[in-house]
């Protein structure tokens, strides 16, 4: 979808930009800034629902059948909203139910993708793909909102060539020709002219990707180190970065893992120029990690990372394999992202593991187990369950603090962070049977 390479700042702003054009055009067309409360007021507030809910601010990136639902559900009400069946041409109310069908049939399509993404019969699957392919693309916030549009102009203001002229110019530039997408590419095209770029060294080559996020580089030179952001260049000549993890393997068959994320907007101007310098499978050193913050998280918490995600790991209990051992010990806490949302599990038991990591070489490492503690609440000052699993191969960092503030209600707290235990109701321990540092039945 469009806008998907600014950032949050960014989208506010053009946000706030085009929700004036869209009451400015309000003013011209209809004489006032206000959008009216009938008809004419359809396609008014079907333009700030597609800015809202579909470009700038819900679903930015990309869509999916829930959010097409929410589309269509919204469509249906501002469609019902504006009946004048006592009123319009057999045509107009034709147009009418077609629409309302169309939203509908949106809404049950996406229902059964819901229903059966879980489903672990074949058929079942096949026909849960299909459903999301249709949603996502019928379901398309620019084509619920145009329909929408369209249906406004044709019924509300065919007769006033003015209205329609003026609706179907702020639509077309809004919704259909995006000139924030058009303006952004052009200008990156003209830095691309007048930024000199010098050739990259190449420090070696893209061996191996292990799906998702986690690629193998076989270096050519000893100055190759862990902990910088590298840029490489695939067989099919796309472009990526990568943060350094750690060298697995030994001798000719020592590798550097690296993890990959996408190339933040303002290092994209040149991170793709200089990838056109690269041979095929090249990776160079871009830049150093804390240059990286801004724009990526791991950057940023990179002296907490102490491992990857790895198989096995379920609801309740997660896997990862040990890249960092510093503090590292059983009780303390590691933060995982699960669906965007940090979840917090603690070590309950280490081991160590061998496999295979390319070409028959293999890697010996420690691996730990630790158990679900859920996601802070901080408004409730609790935790919260999380009702998924995180992706394999995602970061996980340790969560360390210097100095436990402590409060007069808690009685204890999780190693080594400001995370606290307490009695969630006093009055409970006289009437209930309870245990408190120990074990029910043991003394």
């Amino acid at each position: 979808m469009r806008n998907a390479n600014f950032s949050q700042p960014v989208r506010t702003l053009l946000l706030l930009f085009y929700v004036f054009l869209i009451f400015l055009t309000n003013k011209l067309v209809l004489f006032q800034w206000l959008p009216l409360a009938t008809g004419k007021g359809l396609w008014f507030y079907t333009g700030l629902a597609s800015l809202l809910l579909g470009n700038f601010l819900v679903t930015p990136h990309y869509i999916k059948p829930v959010d097409a639902i929410s589309y269509s559900v919204v469509s249906i009400i501002a469609l019902y909203a504006v009946n004048e069946h006592d009123t319009w041409l057999i045509s107009e109310n034709t147009l009418y139910l077609l629409l309302l069908a169309y939203f509908l049939v949106i809404v049950l399509i996406s229902f059964m993708q819901i229903l059966t993404k879980d489903s672990k019969r074949e058929v079942y699957q096949k026909w849960s793909n299909t459903f999301r392919i249709v949603s996502e693309n019928f379901g398309h916030p620019n084509i619920i909102f145009s329909s929408l549009i369209i249906f406004a102009l044709i019924v509300f203001h065919r007769d006033s060539p003015r209205e329609f002229l003026g609706i179907v110019l702020v639509w077309l530039l809004v919704i259909i020709i995006q000139p924030d997408k058009f303006i952004f590419n052009l200008w990156i095209k003209i830095r691309e002219v007048w930024t000199d770029i010098k050739n990259l060294p190449v420090l070696g080559t893209l061996e191996a990707i292990q799906s998702p996020n986690l690629l193998l580089i076989k270096p050519n030179t000893n100055v190759f180190k862990s902990n910088s952001v590298f840029l490489i260049k695939n067989a099919n000549s796309y472009a990526t970065m990568g943060i350094g993890l750690d060298f697995i393997g030994f001798g000719d068959s020592r590798y550097l893992r690296i993890f990959e994320f996408e190339i933040p907007m303002r290092f994209k101007v040149r991170a793709l120029k200089s990838a056109k310098t690269l041979p095929e499978n090249g990776v160079a050193k871009f830049g150093d990690a804390n240059e990286f913050e801004e724009d990526v998280e791991l950057a940023k918490k990179l002296k907490n990372l102490t491992g990857i995600v790895s198989t096995e790991t379920s609801i309740e209990k997660l896997f990862f394999e040990v890249l960092k051992e510093d503090d590292l010990e059983a009780g303390c806490l590691i933060q995982v992202k699960v669906k965007n949302n940090p979840v917090l599990y603690q070590i309950l038991n280490g081991f160590t593991k061998e496999e295979i990591i390319y070409r028959k070489t293999t890697h010996g490492f420690a691996r730990a187990q630790a158990q679900q503690i859920g996601i802070w609440d901080k408004t409730e000052e609790k935790f919260k369950p999380a009702k998924w699993i995180p992706q394999i191969n995602a970061p996980a960092f340790l969560v360390i603090t210097d100095e436990y503030k402590t409060k007069i209600e808690d009685i204890g707290h999780f190693p080594f962070s400001n995370f606290a235990v307490g009695v969630k109701n006093i009055n409970e321990l006289i009437t209930h049977n309870t245990a408190i540092l120990g074990i029910l039945g043991v003394g």
